[in-house]
């Protein structure tokens, strides 16, 4: 009987095996001429050739690239630890120059005896009409290596680099309200200082036609673009939350404006109208169990500067950051804020550098 069993089911498995050799095998092309990938080029404006050298720069797949595939958000294994690693040593070499130079200044600096967990970066009134420091805490710089949620030091920094843009740029219908000065814990404290930061920062930029105002509240970031002429504040969200959520600032905004108003004799509103920026397609919503509200703000804000000017380059940038995986779409945010740090506030002659006396003393 046993012999039986073993019979039948080997000629089960002789069987099995005759039917996948009998099955015609289906290969499908997926070299440049596969019809999908030159279909989703051709969709964005692109040549399969420059779609892959775009690929290659980006350190993507070409259908990664032009969305045919997902590349999902890997997985973040390491945690912060006083003077250990920013970043995984194995993705080191995968890292741009200014990420390099950045993570290079931080091996060194740890090293110091004397070095703290934090460092300065110095506001002068020819910066934003009042003198003050963000201090960046060093576990900031491993939230913005790893892609993790952004604190308001990191968005005021952004918001800096962008200032000194503007100026060198002679961009000078768009002006800015510091993060580190205007934000939910302060509105909740100290609400009288707020409305009158809020005084100043509108009353020293009426001649703006936009002014942004990257917004934190609870975890959340949004960005409130007050644009003076027209009487309106636009706003933009990678949620699209409920904006009861920030009714405060709402409300402190409209006090500001309305005493602003009433000082000038001109045509604007008595009322500030906010009008929610509706994203055109799902590009513009961040990935649901996500944290990466303060990049997409940080890419609004470049928008409104660097790729202020309408051309097929900055159209064609837009296009392709929305296929883009988000450690793709916002490497150049890391690298761009990478740079800024290391010319602008650690090194001597930078404009927003503070020297610690305390780190050098023997």
């Amino acid at each position: 009987m046993l012999k039986e069993k073993r019979e039948r089911a080997e000629n089960q498995e002789n069987k099995a095996l005759e039917e996948v050799r009998m099955t015609p095998l289906i290969v499908k092309a997926a070299g440049p001429d596969d019809p999908d990938i030159i279909a989703a080029a051709a969709a964005h404006g692109l040549t399969v050739t420059s779609a892959r050298e775009q690929a290659a720069n980006l350190g993507i797949t070409l259908r990664e690239l032009l969305g045919l595939d997902e590349a999902p958000v890997k997985e973040v294994v390491i945690t912060y630890v006083k003077n250990g690693p920013l970043i995984e040593p194995a993705q080191e070499k995968d890292l741009p120059p200014q990420m390099k130079g950045l993570l290079k200044w931080y091996k060194g600096y740890i090293k110091n005896k004397n070095a703290k967990e934090y460092i300065y970066a110095e506001v002068r009134y020819e910066h934003h009409f009042k003198h003050y420091y963000v201090q960046i805490h060093l576990s900031e710089l491993f939230q913005l290596f790893n892609l993790r949620e952004l604190d308001k030091s990191i968005i005021s920094c952004y918001v800096l680099m962008k200032i000194k843009e503007c100026r060198v740029r002679n961009i000078h219908d768009v002006g800015f309200i510091d993060p580190h000065i205007v934000n939910g814990y302060v509105l909740e404290h100290h609400p009288t200082d707020m409305e009158a930061d809020l005084w100043q920062f509108l009353t020293k930029q009426e001649l703006k036609s936009d002014i942004l105002f990257p917004y934190h509240f609870g975890f959340h970031w949004i960005l409130l673009v007050i644009k003076v002429d027209t009487s309106e504040c636009l706003v933009h969200d990678s949620l699209n939350m409920d904006p009861k959520l920030w009714g405060g600032m709402r409300r402190m905004l409209q006090k500001v404006w309305r005493r602003f108003v009433d000082t000038k004799v001109s045509e604007f509103k008595k009322e500030l109208e906010f009008k929610r920026s509706k994203a055109k397609n799902a590009g513009d919503i961040q990935p649901a169990g996500t944290n990466l509200c303060g990049y997409y703000v940080c890419e609004m804000i470049r928008r409104y500067t660097s790729e202020r000017v309408p051309s097929d380059t900055n159209a064609q940038r837009n296009n392709l950051r929305m296929m883009l995986s988000p450690e793709a779409r916002f490497r150049p945010l890391q690298e761009e804020l990478a740079g800024w740090f290391s010319r602008e506030v650690l090194h001597s002659k930078g404009e927003h550098h503070y020297e610690d006396v305390e780190l050098y003393m023997h």
